[in-house]
């Protein structure tokens, strides 16, 4: 009898799919489990970070997946013309938000400081969250990824504590959008280092790789390397691939010999 672990499919649809292609999505997640998997439903936390004007539609029908916001404001309230805050995201009964998410920094500009504030927002108010981090391109090739990572994380965490809140994503940016995954040797290399910091300087949290992520990655990924899943961004869209990726994740998870003929009509 194996010890069976909790394995973490996040999708991250971002600024796709229409409302109609959304609750499709929802419904064939709910009704539709690979057999494979059918015993540990326990086991598996399926999540899907979604538009926030479809948050609360979804959580209506959904019963299985939790319903992450993909963003969230810096603060509580007042003049801050369309901003969502995290009391909102409550309100109607949000599940959990990213955070820090590479787009987030890079096209928006935020700071590990604003990300901060965010963090002990959700500490505060008792939201689970995915804090993102990662090295970009020219980081990564000047040997500096890891310090890059440590920063985020105690910039990010300065004054947290309430560690069953928190899963952290590891997506490095060069490898995001671009079709192109780490290498498995790099990604247990960062898995390595990531899971050891965050235990000897905080608490051991559930890590999930995000970079390019599909069905391959995501069960090399997560076979022997201590990670609890993974974050996909395009390859989570159609419901029909993402629902492989679960199969996946969670065999790589649980150190499981994949069968093929799981997926066989």
């Amino acid at each position: 009898m194996i010890d069976i672990k909790l394995s973490i499919p996040a999708a991250n649809w971002k600024a796709n799919l229409t409302f109609e292609q959304a609750v499709n999505w929802i419904n064939y997640m709910e009704t539709n489990v690979s057999r494979i998997i059918i015993d540990y439903q326990e086991y598996i936390k399926l999540i899907a970070g979604v538009p926030y004007v479809y948050i609360k539609p979804l959580k209506d029908i959904s019963k299985r997946v939790k319903i992450y916001a993909q963003n969230m404001s810096h603060v509580l309230k007042g003049a801050y013309t369309g901003e969502i805050t995290i009391i909102m995201l409550k309100s109607i009964g949000c599940d959990g938000v990213i955070l820090g998410h590479s787009e987030r920094r890079n096209i928006f500009n935020e700071t590990d400081e604003l990300i901060n504030k965010k963090v002990l927002l959700c500490q505060e108010h008792n939201m689970p969250f995915i804090l993102c981090v990662g090295e970009n391109l020219e980081q990564r090739r000047k040997g500096i990824a890891f310090e890059v990572i440590k920063n985020q994380i105690d910039l990010a965490l300065k004054g947290f504590n309430k560690f069953e809140l928190m899963v952290l994503a590891y997506e490095p940016v060069w490898a995001i959008g671009t079709g192109v995954p780490m290498e498995i040797s790099d990604i247990k290399e960062a898995a390595s280092f990531i899971i050891d910091y965050l235990r000897k300087n905080y608490k051991e949290v559930p890590v999930l790789y995000g970079g390019s992520v599909e069905e391959n990655t995501a069960y090399f990924a997560t076979f022997k390397t201590g990670l609890s899943g993974v974050l996909v961004g395009s390859k989570s869209l159609d419901p029909i691939e993402f629902e492989r990726i679960v199969t996946l994740t969670f065999s790589g998870v649980n150190n499981l010999q994949f069968d093929k003929e799981h997926f066989e009509t």
